[in-house]
């Protein structure tokens, strides 16, 4: 859901702050309301506050479910960019001369480093929940990155994959290499 630095341009990255803003609340009601009466096994998500909201907020309708957090659900690492503006960093990283998910700011991650992370969470996964409904709540970088991995597609396709906030993407998972994506950034 949306948070007051969403609002602002503010790089939030994987720093703790960034509390839902009443947008957000409203988004992330509707998104609950929405998987009330779906089932599920278990949620996953990122330790940051503001997923942990998104997430005991869906819950609510889901009191038997385990919430279980993450760190590698964590949004991606801007390093020295998180607190400022957006723009700051699009610019250092255009002008680094390197891919963007190549891109390491200073204390920071790569996307390609976020795939490492997304891809050690998703093998996890496996055997243990087999025939599970599993809820994941995460990030916009974070959950772009998987929506790639999953779909085996390359970086250059991230635009396409990006997630607005307190969207819904649904995919159906035979076992590791078997993925079929059922709905992607539904906003309820």
């Amino acid at each position: 859901g949306e948070t007051r630095e969403n609002t602002l341009g503010i790089v939030q990255g994987s720093t703790k702050g960034g509390w839902l803003n009443e947008i957000g609340k409203g988004q992330v009601r509707r998104l609950s309301e929405h998987l009330a009466g779906e089932h599920l096994d278990i949620c996953y998500a990122s330790d940051l506050a503001r997923t942990l909201e998104t997430a005991r907020e869906i819950l609510r309708f889901h009191p038997q479910v385990l919430l279980a957090p993450r760190d590698e659900l964590r949004e991606k690492a801007y390093g020295v960019f998180e607190g400022l503006h957006r723009d700051i960093y699009y610019r250092a990283r255009d002008e680094s001369g390197v891919p963007f998910h190549e891109f390491r700011p200073e204390g920071g991650e790569t996307h390609l480093d976020v795939r490492e992370r997304v891809r050690r969470f998703y093998q996890s996964l496996f055997p243990r929940h087999n025939d599970h409904t599993v809820l994941v709540v995460s990030h916009g970088a974070v959950l772009a990155v998987l929506y790639l991995y999953l779909l085996k597609l390359p970086f250059e396709e991230y635009r396409r994959y990006r997630v607005e906030n307190a969207a819904l993407s649904v995919f159906e998972i035979g076992g590791p290499d078997e993925v079929k994506l059922l709905e992607l950034n539904a906003i309820h």
